[in-house]
């Protein structure tokens, strides 16, 4: 199912919907062209109803009745309690359509929990390969039935054209005619440091954070090291920690967790950090063109970066939490992905390649480690490259073109 029928679902069925995002992935857009006519909007931005939502809460609601789509709803934490109240009096399906920033979901489903199945809270990432492609999206799972599926509706794409999208990056924005990439995220970095860093942390020097953007930005698709990332801004391993932290309540960064569960053997446990972004990521490390990022030096981790947050986002699509894992043993032997889905642990491989060669060997690292899980089974291992075409070897490995995620 499309997070468009998603929201259809649940406004039929819930009183407060909220959806949550990183800056600029397309909130407001996404739920102005789902609203009838019959639903106001109120954006909290302006200072005057800021003030009114906050100060005169029930007259704000007399104001701006149900059905009312409110943007920003950050701004006026005073009106948020008054909407539960409403909800729990008055409410009817569909009355509320609430958008905030990602770091702000935890905060409003705790408030709202005392309305159980009367609240829903979906996230909305950037755009996917799948929704440029205009094709159905579903959760990805290695499994051979679900990939004939995707075969159906698959659009191929090859290398040039995957690493112009990996470039552009997943802004909404950025798929527009005309779109200038350096303008916009020049002016989203700036957004970043004077407006959004601001809710979490008071900066002395803005140059400083962005120093640490850079930073991350040069650490995607590795594992976590926040020494290096301290070293290279000038600050302290624990100032590197806060903000990161800040950078993931943002979404900004996505932190891949290690398959630690419980038997699993010879298991490194650091997180590996990925951009949510590549686009961002590309502009902070300057890579200023498609052709430049695919031929240059992180071009594999870029490629990797891109293909964890395909697959992030065909979950979040679906309204699901992502059940992505990554193993890397002592040695360094890594297994790059690997998809939890109903007991069943698929590995994948994730290779910049159209050729990749006795890829089996990769997967010899899995069934010794994850022996003693007894509650795990183990699928087959899987590639997802740059071939040109769906195929398998002697071995029994597919070999998934990036294209179909």
């Amino acid at each position: 199912m499309c997070i468009r029928n998603f929201v259809k679902e649940f406004n039929n069925k819930n009183i407060v919907y909220v959806i949550i995002g990183s800056s600029q992935s397309g909130k407001t857009t996404f739920l102005k062209h789902l609203a009838d006519i019959t639903r106001k909007y109120v954006d909290l931005i302006d200072p005057a109803l800021r003030v009114m939502a906050n100060e005169e809460p029930v007259l704000f609601l007399q104001r701006y009745a149900p059905p009312v789509l409110v943007d920003n709803i950050q701004y006026a934490p005073d009106l948020v309690p008054v909407i539960k109240d409403y909800v729990l009096h008055n409410g009817k399906p569909g009355d509320f359509w609430l958008i905030a920033p990602k770091e702000y979901a935890e905060k409003l489903s705790t408030i709202f929990a005392e309305l159980g199945d009367k609240f829903a809270c979906l996230e909305l990432c950037g755009l996917s390969s799948a929704e440029i492609d205009g094709r159905e999206s579903t959760p990805f799972v290695p499994e051979m039935g679900a990939l004939a599926g995707r075969m159906q509706n698959a659009v191929p794409h090859d290398v040039v054209e995957i690493y112009e999208r990996i470039w552009r990056g997943d802004k909404p924005a950025m798929y527009n005619e005309g779109a200038d990439w350096q303008s916009y995220y020049a002016r989203l970095v700036q957004d970043i440091l004077q407006r959004d860093i601001r809710n979490f942390v008071q900066l002395n020097d803005e140059m400083k954070f962005y120093r640490f953007l850079c930073a991350a930005a040069s650490q995607t698709a590795k594992l976590l090291n926040y020494a290096v990332m301290a070293k290279e801004t000038g600050i302290s391993i624990p100032t590197a920690k806060q903000w990161l932290g800040i950078l993931e309540k943002m979404g900004l960064v996505y932190l891949l967790q290690p398959a630690a569960f419980d038997g699993v053997k010879y298991v490194v446990k650091t997180p590996k950090l990925y951009f949510t972004d590549t686009g961002l990521a590309a502009y902070l490390l300057r890579w200023n063109t498609a052709d430049a990022l695919e031929m240059g030096a992180m071009s594999a981790e870029f490629f990797e970066t891109w293909v964890i947050g395909e697959v992030y986002k065909s979950y979040a699509a679906a309204g699901e939490k992502a059940p992505l894992y990554y193993y890397r043993n002592f040695n360094g032997k890594e297994i790059e992905l690997l998809i939890l889905q109903n007991g069943v642990l698929y590995p994948c491989v994730i290779a910049k390649s159209a050729q990749p060669q006795k890829m089996y060997k990769r997967f010899n690292i899995v069934n010794p480690a994850f022996a003693a899980c007894a509650d795990v089974q183990i699928a087959g291992g899987s590639v997802i490259c740059l071939a040109p075409e769906f195929g398998t070897d002697a071995k029994n490995i597919l070999y998934i073109p990036a294209w179909m995620i």
